[in-house]
């Protein structure tokens, strides 16, 4: 198994904690958390160009593996085919294997990360930036008061977040998910600040490696 960047995690005097990620993350290899205890030393040879670090390098003595991801239910690869690249591999001889929709439905924010879906949904937020549903079936976010409704003999609510949503998009590989719009919570307050309708800005962002990555984009 091939992989193209080592993410240090924490960086002790003899010890090492980092994550191997796979190539790409649509690949169907797993990250593996590992434990070197060899500390790192200055580098006595030239290490390749692409390297972010070429004075350091890590002499890895024993890898221990702490945890390692779980296989995926499906692959990516094999969800992302269509029906007519099956059909053509079929009348050349050759046997690919078909992912039906249940099982995609199943494994919903492993299905996101094709690349067929992946343009629905971003072509659906072009469309979203002009037409923000706030009148929903349930609860949007369990930690505030919802503005309740009957919407044609069945229950509605205001929304309050798209936080359930904007943590499904991220599980799907999209990355940075943000939201301009109204929010509605029914909350009691006792100062004359506090509003019940308001403009919000939610953002939900992937951190790959580090908390900075998230310092950057605020600051």
């Amino acid at each position: 198994m091939k992989f193209d960047d080592i993410s240090p995690i924490r960086n002790f005097t003899t010890f090492f904690f980092f994550f191997l990620l796979p190539p790409h993350p649509s690949s169907s290899s797993s990250p593996i958390a590992v434990d070197c205890t060899q500390p790192a030393r200055s580098s006595t040879e030239p290490l390749p160009s692409h390297c972010r670090l070429t004075q350091v390098e890590v002499q890895v003595g024993k890898l221990y593996c702490v945890s390692k991801a779980a296989v995926l239910p499906i692959n990516i690869e094999d969800a992302a085919r269509s029906d007519v690249e099956i059909e053509k591999a079929l009348q050349a001889g050759e046997t690919l294997v078909r992912v039906n929709q249940d099982t995609c439905l199943n494994n919903r924010v492993l299905d996101l990360r094709t690349p067929a879906n992946q343009g629905i949904f971003r072509i659906q937020s072009q469309v979203g930036n002009a037409l923000l549903p706030k009148l929903i079936a349930g609860s949007s976010e369990g930690g505030a008061a919802v503005f309740r409704l009957n919407y044609k003999g069945q229950d509605a609510c205001l929304a309050q977040s798209p936080q359930l949503h904007k943590q499904m998009a991220i599980r799907g590989d999209f990355g940075r998910i943000f939201e301009i719009g109204p929010v509605f919570r029914a909350e009691d307050s006792f100062t004359h600040r506090h509003l019940c309708e308001f403009t919000g800005l939610d953002v939900e962002i992937e951190i790959k490696r580090h908390y900075f990555e998230v310092e950057l984009v605020i600051f």
